[in-house]
C-alpha cells in the first residue's frame, strides 16, 4: 500500500510540474497608440499572447483595434495575426544595454470599416499585412519592452518602403 501512495504521489508531482512547466512559457503583452494632431484623432490597441516553443523561438496571437476620426472619415479598424519571433543574446559588450535582439515575422488581417462624412456612406475595406523586421528588447527577465522596426512586405511599393516603428511590453 505504501508503494501504491509513494508511485501516486511521485506521478501527481511529476504531472503538476509538468504541468508547471507548460504554462510558464506563455507571456502576455501588447502596444497602445494614440495621435491627436489638429483634426485627427487616432487611437489602437493591439494586445498579444505568445508561447515559447524554444528558449529562442516563439510564435503567438495578435489582436487589433483602431479608431481613428478626422474631418473627412470616421473609422474603426479589428482584426488579427500570428507572429513568431526569434531571439538572439547579444555580445557581452551591449549586454547590458540591449540584452537581447530578435526578428519578427507576422500575418495580419483587418477589416476597416469606414463612414466618410462628406457623402454621408459607408464603407468596408479588407486589408493583408506582411511585416518582418528585427528588434531590441530593454530589460530583462519575463517583462520586457520591446523596439521593434518593420516593412509590409505586401505593400512595400505603396507605403515607399517606409518602416513602422511599434514599441510594446511583454510579461
Amino acid at each position: 500500500m505504501k508503494k501504491i501512495l509513494l508511485l501516486a504521489l511521485t506521478l501527481a508531482l511529476g504531472v503538476s510540474s509538468a504541468h508547471a512547466r507548460f504554462f510558464d512559457r506563455f507571456y502576455v503583452g501588447g502596444g497602445l497608440g494614440m495621435q491627436l494632431s489638429g483634426d485627427n484623432t487616432n487611437f489602437n490597441v493591439s494586445p498579444l499572447i505568445g508561447y515559447r516553443i524554444t528558449q529562442p523561438w516563439s510564435a503567438g496571437l495578435q489582436f487589433y483595434y483602431s479608431y481613428n476620426n478626422n474631418d473627412s472619415y470616421r473609422q474603426n479598424g479589428y482584426g488579427g495575426g500570428v507572429f513568431t519571433r526569434y531571439d538572439v543574446n547579444m555580445p557581452a559588450i551591449v549586454n547590458r544595454i540591449f540584452p537581447a535582439m530578435h526578428f519578427h515575422a507576422e500575418y495580419d488581417y483587418i477589416k476597416y470599416q469606414t463612414h466618410y462624412k462628406y457623402s454621408n456612406t459607408d464603407g468596408t475595406s479588407n486589408y493583408n499585412m506582411l511585416p518582418l523586421g528585427l528588434g531590441i528588447y530593454l530589460g530583462s527577465g519575463r517583462s520586457r519592452v520591446g523596439l521593434t522596426v518593420l516593412w509590409d512586405m505586401l505593400h512595400l511599393a505603396e507605403n515607399g518602403g517606409t518602416p513602422t516603428l511599434r514599441i510594446g511590453v511583454i510579461f
